[in-house]
């Protein structure tokens, strides 16, 4: 019976560390945002189309941001490669697409482009946070069908925070603690009848 409660007691131990963990990492998640959805263009050859993405420092310090982009696009797009971002900053990156006057290639050009924060490196572990969005441009063979206007992803009101998934996580690893409390508990309670 002594061993069956310093048991307890030991696992009661290690779900408080855990809660406890859980909650501290809400605090020290890094909070860089992008608008949702895609870059979407029509371009013409031979012409150029400007796309912006936007990104947003939720963080209460500055942060330095590396863009590259990955695909075929990346070969006709041109962009700013680094940021610094100040606390609760948006910033609007332009990438410029350009499709030369004797491209052949494929109708549809795709690729995605990545926003990384690197972590903090004075810790045991560095956690890097790397964002990506598609970008999708149709090329078309004359005027007519394109469209002039400049494109935009979606408004800036529609950001996910990785804050609020880990909210979510450390909600529901919070909730499966305290199911597996219940059930020892009860399991305990049989094993005294």
């Amino acid at each position: 019976m002594y061993i069956l409660i310093t048991e307890e007691k030991q696992m009661n131990k290690r779900i408080i560390l855990l809660l406890i963990v859980l909650i501290l990492t809400i605090e020290n998640v890094s909070a860089l945002q992008q608008t949702v959805g895609e870059l979407k263009a029509n371009i013409t050859i031979g012409d150029i189309k400007l796309l912006q993405y936007k990104v947003y420092n939720e963080d209460n310090v500055s942060v330095n941001v590396l863009f590259n982009i990955e695909g075929d696009v990346s070969n006709y797009t041109s962009f700013t490669e680094s940021i610094i971002l100040e606390p609760n900053e948006y910033r609007t990156i332009n990438l410029t697409v350009k499709i030369p006057q004797e491209y052949n290639g494929n109708s549809f050009i795709n690729g995605t482009i990545y926003a990384l924060k690197e972590g903090s490196s004075d810790g045991q572990v560095q956690l890097n946070v790397r964002l990506g969005k598609r970008i999708k441009v149709y090329v078309e063979d004359n005027v007519k069908d394109s469209f002039d206007e400049l494109i935009k992803d979606e408004p800036s009101n529609n950001v996910l925070s990785i804050q609020y998934i880990v909210l979510w996580i450390t909600v529901i690893g919070v909730l499966l603690i305290i199911v597996y409390v219940v059930i020892k508990y009860r399991n305990r309670k049989k094993n005294q009848n």
